[in-house]
This record gives C-alpha cells, structure tokens and sequence, in this order.
C-alpha cells in the first residue's frame, strides 16, 4: 500500500471518529436543551400565572418563576462547557388560560419534570449534570407540592 492509498483510506476519518468519540453526548445536549426550553417556559408560566393572585400565593408563584430561571441559566452554563454554544431556545411556550386550571396545568409539568430529571440524572455520566439534575429534580417536587397546597387553599 503506498502512501497515496493510505491518504485515500483515511479520507473522512476526522468525521467519523468525531462521531465515535462523542457517541452518547449528543442524546445528553438534546436532554439538555430540552430542559432549558422546558425550565424558560416553566419561568414564563409562573410569572404569567402569578398576575392572577395576590399576597403570599403571588409571592410564591414569583419565586417558582425565579427558581425555574435560575434552572435554565445553570443547565445553559452546563450546555455551554459541555458544546462551546449557547443555546437560547425559541418556540411558543404553554399560555396560561385560567386560574384554577393552570394551576393545575402547573402542578402536573412539575410532577412531570421531577420525574424527567430524575431519570436523566440516573442515566448520565457526567456527575455535574447528575448533581443539576438531582437538584432541579428536589425543586420541582417542592413546586408541586406547593402547587397542590395553593389548589387546595383556593379550591
């Protein structure tokens, strides 16, 4: 095999070994920005569904729209070490469309993001994101059921 036969069988190599070595990564920056689509929404919700209450359950619905901004701010950063890119999503986002039911709209994407985020920390490799993940996955349990609490309360 002479030299111009090796340059021709290594033709593409950087490509394909591109793929090889980051085998797995691109699924966990998908799960990744999805998050950060789902956290930015989430924000956007409760600043939108606290406008609908006053006093303390106000206060409160705020302070899940801080929490969910500092979510997405952190699994940015974690997108960011991770490709080199920002990621800001775009796309609509859920309106809110009335009190009790978007409360309760509320309540079921925390439930739901719990459980997201428990299942991608179980199945990264990375300990930083399982740590963000665990973290996020103990807030959104705590928005639940504060969520239900402010259901029950307003009912």
């Amino acid at each position: 095999m002479d030299e111009q036969d090796i340059l021709k069988s290594l033709s593409g190599f950087e490509s394909v070994w591109k793929r090889v070595t980051t085998a797995g990564s691109s699924s966990e920056d998908e799960t990744l920005k999805q998050f950060i689509k789902d956290e930015i929404c989430d924000a956007a919700y409760y600043t939108s569904l606290s406008r609908m209450f006053q006093g303390q359950a106000r206060n409160m619905l705020l302070s899940h729209a801080s929490d969910e901004k500092g979510h997405a701010r952190r699994l940015q950063a974690e997108y960011f070490i991770r490709t080199g890119e920002s990621h800001v999503p775009s796309g609509p986002c859920e309106p809110v469309t009335g009190k009790m039911a978007s409360l309760r709209v509320a309540l079921q994407h925390e439930k739901a993001g719990a459980n997201a985020y428990r299942k991608a920390a179980e199945q990264t490799a990375s300990p930083e994101l399982r740590e963000v993940y665990s973290h996020n996955a103990a807030d959104e349990e705590r928005h639940a059921m504060e969520d239900r609490k402010l259901i029950l309360e307003n009912f």
